[in-house]
């Protein structure tokens, strides 16, 4: 994959962007999933400035793979706050619930709903912020909305669901469309589903989006695991991204470019999702710190 689109949103792009008078509708947001972002953030009237520059590619690609991270809320040396909260999580939100589809090829022939948005996260506490994220949203959606039958979930060690549970809920139900979970516990789950061939426990076929959530906290936390993880399921996550067309890096700090770590990161994330598809296209957001 050798297409690189780099997006360097600074201080000054930032500033000359401000309309207020789109709304989220606007940039291709549906309009029951702006209500019910606007009932659940009152505060939220018009994208910010950020995303009204990272929405419009974010929901035309309706197939991607989302990699984000955010430094730690701090102060830098001149007093300044590091540039958190930018808006890029209500962004991916976005994006991945609105490309869920809920018709009858992403349904297996005998009832069962199969996974579309996967959120890979570093820890179980942003496994269940980041399910709750979706869920909060879906709650308050119009009781008309299609979205409203979606169905989130977080598979992960120690979780509400133990593996026994999980494994009687997949065959029954199916998988739910949006799932939070770990590398590890994702092999574990694939490892077991393997053992119930005639049933395609967990079909990945229908994933539109993958989330690598706080990557940089992935790769550190989960360190050697997440290294022996995501290879053991390289070949199911290269089958999921096939259907796939994009990855979206949404890195905050100006010098990402530069980085050695943020380079090495996404070489792995490429070389698991992308590898030498060339029909794939790198586009990589950096936003300034403060």
């Amino acid at each position: 994959m050798e297409r690189q689109n780099y997006h360097y949103i600074t201080d000054t792009t930032l500033q000359s962007v401000n309309d207020t008078t789109l709304k989220f509708t606007d940039y291709g947001v549906r309009e029951d999933v702006q209500q019910a972002l606007i009932s659940l953030h009152p505060n939220i009237h018009f994208p910010n400035r950020l995303q009204q520059i990272i929405l419009p590619p974010l929901l035309q690609e309706k197939k991607n793979v989302y990699v984000t991270h955010r430094l730690p809320n701090t102060y830098d040396d001149d007093g300044k706050f590091y540039y958190t909260g930018s808006g890029k999580g209500i962004s991916t939100l976005l994006a991945g619930l609105q490309s869920i589809d809920l018709s009858a090829e992403n349904i297996l022939p005998d009832g069962r709903t199969k996974c579309q948005v996967m959120i890979f996260c570093p820890c179980r506490e942003l496994s269940y912020t980041e399910a709750s994220r979706y869920r909060n949203l879906i709650e308050i959606l119009p009781d008309d909305s299609p979205l409203k039958a979606v169905k989130v979930n977080t598979f992960i060690s120690g979780g509400l669901l133990n593996i026994r549970e999980i494994i009687k809920l997949l065959l029954d139900e199916g998988a739910p469309q949006v799932l939070t979970t770990t590398p590890g516990y994702l092999y574990d789950l694939l490892s077991r589903a393997r053992t119930h061939p005639d049933k395609m426990l967990f079909p990945m076929d229908s994933l539109k989006a993958i989330v690598f959530a706080e990557i940089f906290n992935l790769f550190r936390v989960l360190g050697d695991q997440l290294s022996i993880g995501l290879p053991m399921i390289r070949d199911d996550l290269k089958k999921a991204c096939k259907s796939l067309s994009s990855v979206q890096i949404m890195m905050t700090g100006m010098n990402a470019k530069e980085d050695d770590e943020t380079e090495d990161v996404i070489t792995k994330v490429c070389e698991i999702c992308a590898d030498d598809n060339e029909e794939w296209t790198l586009e990589r957001y950096h936003f300034p710190r403060s």
